[in-house]
């Protein structure tokens, strides 16, 4: 079972970034994803390294993107800066998986 690469996201976001550079978020981007796997049952809290497989991300992508957002944008994230990061992420994530 594969887990997701989120340096490889980052070095791809890092390369295709045009217009704005929001990499500064990358951390705020990965606590919301992994909550965003919490809250829709995919992963445990309980185990901090029990990630789901990327088959299982790939089925519920939308889902958890849409949670990803909502969280982000609700600790302060600009809009912008989150519409960005997530359509490189679900573009690299459809290449790259």
């Amino acid at each position: 079972m594969a887990s997701i690469n989120f340096q490889k996201f980052w070095d791809y976001y890092k390369s295709t970034a045009r217009t704005a550079d929001y990499s500064r978020y990358r951390e705020q981007f990965f606590r919301a994803f992994s909550k965003s796997l919490e809250d829709l049952n995919l992963k445990d809290w309980r185990y901090p390294g029990n990630w789901p497989g990327v088959d299982v991300i790939s089925k519920n992508l939308t889902k958890i993107c849409t949670k990803t957002r909502t969280i982000m944008i609700s600790n302060g994230v600009p809009t912008a800066a989150v519409t960005n990061i997530l359509d490189r992420f679900k573009k690299w994530f459809r290449e790259f998986y």
